[in-house]
């Protein structure tokens, strides 16, 4: 059986501001680090066999700080213009 995590990135700077930005990209702030360092937490004793992001910072950022607290040792795979639309 396979098991997907979709997991959302961090909050942004245009998150705080309440502005929609789709594709436009912006930084994590000082929650979004702590977002992603908490969702570490979640996953630490979870197997991953691939972690993918978007080419997106923010959801790069989130997805590397999650890889990289649980150890995981391979590299975290870009997909450009992965997007979740609903």
């Amino acid at each position: 059986m396979v098991t997907f995590y979709i997991v959302r990135h961090g909050n942004t700077e245009l998150n705080y501001r309440e502005v929609l930005q789709g594709q436009i990209d912006s930084p994590l702030t000082k929650e979004g680090y702590e977002d992603a360092n908490f969702l570490s937490k979640k996953f630490k004793k979870t197997k991953f066999d691939a972690i993918f992001s978007s080419d997106l910072g923010r959801a790069f950022t989130t997805a590397y700080i999650i890889a990289d607290n649980i150890g995981y040792k391979k590299e975290v795979k870009i997909l450009e213009r992965l997007i979740l639309e609903i």
